[in-house]
């Protein structure tokens, strides 16, 4: 119970009334009867200014005489709503008490000399009607609240996607009143679930409201923002003019969401996928915009990071393509029917092989041979990237270990790790179980990693790799240059190896830009006492280009296309043969 003491404003103009109930009023009697913490006031002039600066759990006003009441009460009509208000006086009539309590007032009690009887009155009533009060303010809140729920996300108190609906469909019926075009915009958070899995929830949460916040600050007041679930969030645009108008207001959203969200000290950034559908060319009704502009999100999405894409009516039918797609890729993981492919990695001054990096690849009996660009994606947002990554590595390890057992030369095996996989719980242990399961050393396995996971919390990735580093394994970042790399980790990171992307390599003696920045990334590398690896090398010219600027080692179609087992073990026996090729 609340035991905190009732303030209770007094009006009443003579004094020995006052003193009488200010003394009887404040005189308790057992343990849990609260407190009455009287201010008492002459008149209704000065009661109105103490309600407008200070609160009070309640009024009690005393009136000379009961035909007058009311109009003090009209004086105090304005005090704050659910303060109640008690009335006392001389004897009266029923109806007269009646009509005190019809124009304001709680309850009209009797007053005589103030007896102790009295006074006990008076303080029994007071505490019962603050605490009738205080109850239904509660009850009147709770309903309110739960009102709000109904219509509003908990989290971030967004309209949800119930109230998201009525709001669009009320919109339609103007636009078709008044022709005008609307934009629905699908947003969708990537990586957000690896993120909220590395970061913890709590943090996931203040990251969600952080960009709900941003969301806002992007629209006008006519435009409306929801949360639709999880890390998704709904948008109409009101009244556009021009579609352009559409794409101009989702890449301000891209540009607002990409700058770092800092949580206790780090540094998270996050890419958007955003899928638009119009008003009145794709859809006549709510559902239709919605579900189409879900359909150009997770176009989108299949496009790469921070993508944008209009609701194009194929897009419905890409849909159940990919529902289907989805379904057999589950179902071919855990029969392990994928398959691996290994491109062989070789050290530009010796000329042997210095590694192997294993592809997974697709036969799908239908579209034949699917790359991962195709399927990786996918199975990154349905969850399915850890059973698959799981077997990626296990099945890598095994291969290695068998071409070591067949006397073929050792080198380590390179495996691309997820988001997914680095960001999940104890994933040094994971690979700990692998290579205990496979009998391969940990030397012989090397784990790349990309730019843009490392750095989406540098402190935590640092940690992880540690944990990794301690087994004995090797790592690499790669894709290195495409992403937000900061010079004061990348020093820090436990890593072997830059791997130099291919878009650099491609345009490497057409592009003055892409050699400076080869060249400073093999600069740096050896600042750093790292090995450079350039993917991509498709021509001898850059190989000797190349090989002049310092880098130590290269992967690409001029060394070899990704092998299939078998053939892999064949161009390990032809060693011989690669050194002559690369002199």
């Amino acid at each position: 119970m609340n035991n905190k003491p009732s303030r209770v404003l007094l009006v009443e103009h003579r004094e020995e009334n006052a003193r009488r109930l200010t003394s009887g009023l404040k005189q308790r009697k057992g343990v849990h009867v609260r407190e009455l913490d009287l201010v008492r006031v002459h008149n209704v002039n000065e009661a109105r200014v103490q309600l407008l600066v200070g609160e009070f759990d309640a009024v009690l006003v005393g009136v000379e005489a009961p035909d007058l009441a009311k109009s003090d009460l009209a004086a105090l009509g304005d005090r704050p709503t659910g303060t109640p208000l008690l009335v006392y006086g001389a004897e009266a009539p029923e109806a007269l008490r009646d009509e005190i309590v019809a124009a304001g007032a709680d309850e009209y009690l009797t007053s005589g000399v103030f007896s102790q009887a009295e006074l006990q009155l008076f303080g029994s009533c007071l505490r019962n009607t603050i605490d009738r009060s205080g109850i239904l303010a509660e009850l009147e809140n709770a309903r309110r609240y739960s009102q709000h729920l109904a219509h509003h996300d908990d989290l971030t108190g967004l309209p949800n996607a119930r109230l998201f609906a009525s709001r669009l469909r009320q919109l339609i019926a103007q636009a078709r009143r008044y022709p005008r075009q609307l934009a629905v915009l699908f947003i969708d958070l990537d990586r957000f679930k690896a993120v909220n899995e590395t970061l913890g929830s709590e943090r996931g949460d203040r990251l969600l409201i952080d960009v709900s916040e941003r969301l806002m600050r992007c629209l006008r007041e006519s435009d409306t923002v929801a949360r639709r679930s999880g890390d998704e969030f709904l948008i109409i645009l009101d009244g556009i003019a021009r579609t352009q108008d559409a794409a101009r207001v989702a890449k301000k959203i891209q540009r607002e969401l990409a700058l770092p969200h800092v949580f206790d000290d780090r540094e998270i950034v996050l890419d958007t996928s955003i899928g638009i559908s119009l008003f009145p060319s794709d859809g006549e009704d709510e559902e239709a915009l919605i579900k189409n502009a879900d359909a150009a999100m997770n176009r989108a999405k299949v496009q790469s990071g921070s993508s944008i894409q209009f609701f194009v009516p194929k897009m419905n039918a890409s849909t159940s393509e990919r529902l289907e797609l989805e379904q057999s890729l589950r179902t071919v993981i855990e029969r392990g029917e994928l398959a691996l492919h290994y491109q062989p990695q070789v050290d530009l001054f010796s000329g042997k092989i210095s590694g192997m990096e294993a592809l997974v690849r697709w036969p799908h009996p239908e579209f034949g041979m699917i790359p991962p660009d195709k399927f990786i994606p996918m199975a990154e947002e349905t969850g399915l990237i850890l059973p698959l990554g799981d077997w990626v590595l296990k099945t890598a390890c095994e291969q290695n270990k068998r071409w070591q057992d067949e006397g073929l030369p050792r080198f380590p095996v390179a495996v691309n790790l997820s988001a997914r996989q680095f960001q999940c719980e104890k994933p040094a242990d994971r690979i700990a179980k692998i290579l205990h399961s496979s009998r391969l050393t940990p030397d012989s396995l090397d784990l790349e990693l990309t730019e843009t996971t490392v750095m989406a919390d540098a402190e935590v990735a640092i940690d992880t790799m540690e944990r990794m580093r301690s087994l004995g394994v090797k790592i690499s970042i790669d894709d290195f240059g495409t992403g937000h790399s900061s010079l004061a980790y990348l020093k820090r990171f436990p890593i072997h190896r830059l791997k130099i992307d291919k878009t650099f390599v491609d345009s490497l003696l057409l592009d003055e830009k892409d050699e400076a920045i080869t060249r400073a990334i093999i600069g740096m590398a050896k600042n750093l006492g790292l090995s450079a690896v350039a993917e991509g090398v498709e021509s001898r010219d850059q190989l000797d280009f190349l090989r002049n600027l310092g880098c130590n080692e290269i992967q690409g179609y001029f060394v070899s296309r990704p092998l299939a087992p078998d053939d892999a073990a064949e161009f390990l026996g032809a060693n011989a043969d690669l050194v002559c090729a690369l002199n």
